[in-house]
């Protein structure tokens, strides 16, 4: 699955995905543009997003590869909450090598 809105402008994606230059750049992350958008995002980006993933199984699926460090915890509750996860699982975790 990928995010292909031509319609929002660089400065916003800019803006949620930090270090992301161009449109390409921006989405090519599908997960990673996601949980961006589901955390910092305002409504007219939610919209969008929600354009691009408009079924509960495409939330589920943005969920469940989502990057580690993104999510804070009540974003990430409320979204699988959102996508009919009751009991959430938990968020991921960076691992560090030992």
């Amino acid at each position: 699955m990928a995010i292909t809105d031509g319609r929002q402008d660089l400065g916003r994606r800019e803006r949620l995905v930090p270090g992301a230059f161009d449109d390409r750049r921006a989405t090519a992350d599908t997960a990673r543009f996601a949980a961006h958008v589901l955390t910092y995002g305002g409504e007219a980006d939610l919209a969008a997003l929600r354009e691009q993933l408009p079924t509960v199984a495409d939330l589920r699926a943005v969920l469940d590869a989502a990057p580690a460090g993104v999510y804070d915890a009540r974003s990430w509750a409320y979204w699988n909450l959102m996508a009919g996860r009751d009991d959430p699982p938990p968020p991921p975790a960076r691992t560090l090598p030992s």
